[in-house]
């Protein structure tokens, strides 16, 4: 099963990103819908998370991998695969 997501919909959340731990909002929705993305720079890909983040338990729910590097911070859409990426 693969996801696309659209870098153009989402608005990174500068507070809460640091180095390859990025988090995003959802533009344009009712909806908090927030994503964590990890990159992998050295393995070439990144996990995607769906978090909560005003729970502090870490219960994030797995979305899938890409490898595509330049995640939700680059123009081209990203593909995430419901896989795991093993480094």
């Amino acid at each position: 099963m693969k996801i696309k997501l659209n870098p153009s919909d989402f608005c990174q959340i500068p507070e809460k990103s640091m180095y390859n731990y990025n988090y995003y909002r959802l533009k344009d929705s009712n909806m908090f819908i927030y994503i964590k993305e990890i990159c992998h720079e050295d393995a070439e890909f990144c996990e995607y998370y769906l978090v909560d983040l005003a729970d502090s338990t870490d219960k994030d729910i797995f979305i899938g991998c890409s490898r595509n590097t330049s995640g939700l911070s680059g123009d081209k859409e990203v593909e995430v695969d419901f896989l795991y990426y093993y480094t």
